[in-house]
């Protein structure tokens, strides 16, 4: 666990547990602690920028990738983790930050590592895009679940759920978004 840097500590402290307490009060706070491990990397906000690795299809995060261009008039993000009442608030804020101070016109969020939305996450989803509005920069979704896109079309009349703006891939967001952009040019 040390060599890959994965729970030793929860592996360690559930260890101590057992020599101390037992091994029924060690393997519950084995349990216990690695709850809490979970709920602590799920709530924290990391979103990645992504960008096309040449004319493909793919989209890839260009923290990873330097080769990956990103476009300056399409933002295109992907929160890393599920979006829950824990870290909608923070995805959203690190996706409004992400977008202040640039020339982006459209923003693309990939929801591919979500299966589901809870009502916090639709909030928030909510006051980004009224936020996105007001600025005048067009938000779409690409990989959006089923379960998603049924609680979008439940949510504050289905005004989220705006089929034209929910696609499979990044690609084909990325394709509407160039086209949208292009009627809105002179």
């Amino acid at each position: 666990l040390w060599k890959i840097d994965r729970d030793q500590y929860i592996a360690l402290a559930a260890a101590l547990a057992v020599l101390v307490f037992g091994v029924l009060v060690g393997m519950l706070s084995a349990i216990a602690l690695s709850l809490l491990a979970l709920v602590n990397r799920l709530a924290a906000p990391t979103v990645a920028q992504l960008g096309r690795l040449g004319d493909s299809h793919d989209f890839v995060d260009i923290a990873r990738f330097p080769q990956a261009i990103p476009d300056p008039d399409i933002l295109i993000l992907r929160p890393a983790q599920p979006v829950f009442f824990a870290n909608a608030e923070g995805i959203f804020n690190a996706i409004r930050a992400k977008a202040s101070g640039t020339k982006t016109r459209v923003i693309i969020i990939s929801f591919e590592e979500s299966s589901d939305f809870d009502s916090t996450a639709l909030d928030c989803l909510a006051e980004l895009k009224t936020q996105m509005d007001k600025s005048h920069i067009e938000l779409y979704f690409a990989r959006v679940r089923l379960k998603i896109c049924e609680a979008m079309s439940r949510y504050d009349g289905g005004a989220l759920a705006d089929p034209a703006r929910q696609t499979q891939s990044v690609a084909d967001a990325y394709q509407q978004a160039q086209q949208s952009l292009a009627v809105m040019r002179p």
